[in-house]
């Protein structure tokens, strides 16, 4: 690999961790905007709040956390991906046991509005 493709692989891999760590706080951010409103007893106008969370129950503390398990499940499967190439049945294995465990957290917590997107 030329260096010019080394450092630009090392520049996207940077701003993509930065995104990927930088998300979640912000939307959590975003949430309690939202909670504040709801409580207010009026629907939020605020058109990014509206689209991150028009879908949700944000009304229970676990709820928030639908995104942070999101983006953490994304972000461990990228690593796994690139920490063990070869293993393909080590990645399957523990890919099926994290979205087993998102799947009973969606169970559990309910994070959605609508029954058919919580599994129930």
């Amino acid at each position: 690999m030329s260096n010019a493709a080394a450092v630009f692989s090392t520049f996207l891999a940077l701003a993509f961790g930065g995104m990927a760590v930088a998300f979640p706080p912000y939307e959590t951010y975003n949430a309690i905007l939202f909670k504040r409103e709801l409580a207010k007893g009026k629907r939020p106008t605020h058109f990014r709040l509206n689209i991150l969370f028009y879908d949700f129950g944000v009304m229970n503390n676990y709820q928030f956390f639908y995104y942070w398990q999101f983006f953490l499940r994304r972000f461990i499967f990228a690593l796994m991906l690139n920490a063990w190439p070869q293993s393909r049945y080590l990645t399957l294995c523990l890919s099926t046991a994290m979205h087993i465990a998102a799947m009973l957290y969606v169970t559990y917590t309910k994070p959605f509005s609508t029954r058919t997107r919580n599994f129930s």
